[in-house]
């Protein structure tokens, strides 16, 4: 079940960064995709699915991450939606769309 919501998730972000699964998955550093996969992470653990299982997923998908880094992505986007209404915005229409 975990699996699914991840892979929910990794394609509305992808649609909301106008990225593909691809880029996202890839070693490139721009802020557009170093977003996205904070925004990924974020929801992941809004979500419960915890650190191990995100770090899985993603080296599944040829991208291998250090629990730093996720723990990283989600403190970013925390601090990012306190003061980002719109990006607040965003992350809830996610989290409705894909848990419904």
């Amino acid at each position: 079940m975990q699996k699914e919501l991840f892979d929910k998730y990794v394609n509305k972000v992808c649609k909301v960064y106008n990225i593909s699964t691809t880029e996202l998955y890839t070693k490139k550093k721009t802020t557009e995709l170093a977003d996205a996969r904070h925004m990924l992470y974020f929801l992941c653990k809004e979500k419960g699915i915890k650190t191990p299982y995100i770090k899985k997923y993603m080296r599944d998908n040829g991208y291998p991450i250090d629990h730093s880094s996720i723990y990283h992505g989600h403190k970013k986007l925390l601090q990012k939606i306190e003061v980002d209404v719109d990006m607040k915005q965003v992350v809830e229409d996610i989290k409705k769309e894909c848990t419904n």
